[in-house]
């Protein structure tokens, strides 16, 4: 289960939380603290293939350090952060929404809402390789809608 939590108060309840016994009892899986500030999960997918494979993206609403993705093969034991887009847009990164390939769970989908001063926008990109290295796909420099609905 996702805690985002109040987008503008820290709460340490958020984070991914597992139960392994139908939801009788929960333990979290993944805790994210940037600058003292606990940082909400914003989507979470899961490989159709693989239930301990799990792909989640953080946001922070001050925009950037915690604005993350991160990935799991051991069904929240550890995690790996990678990099959507390029580090250079890290600081900017807002909300970012992940879609899985069903034919081909090794492709995965963001759409990446950049919050840039003065030219924000949304861009997608797609990985081939379950999230190691990203390629941006959308040439449109901006999409009509920056509201994710999911």
């Amino acid at each position: 289960m996702a805690a985002l939590g109040h987008p503008e108060l820290d709460h340490p309840e958020r984070g991914l939380y597992k139960t392994i016994n139908g939801g009788k009892t929960w333990r979290k899986v993944l805790d994210i603290v940037v600058r003292g500030k606990h940082i909400g999960i914003y989507d979470v997918i899961m490989d159709p293939t693989n239930n301990n494979l799990l792909y989640v993206t953080t946001y922070d609403n001050l925009g950037g350090a915690g604005s993350q993705f991160y990935k799991t093969a051991n069904g929240g034991k550890s995690w790996i952060r990678y990099t959507v887009g390029g580090s250079h847009y890290n600081k900017y990164f807002g909300r970012v929404v992940l879609d899985m390939s069903m034919s081909n769970p090794d492709i995965i989908y963001a759409i990446v809402n950049i919050d840039e001063p003065e030219n924000k926008r949304v861009e997608i990109y797609r990985s081939n390789n379950s999230g190691k290295i990203w390629y941006k796909i959308n040439k449109e420099r901006y999409l009509e809608d920056t509201t994710f609905i999911k």
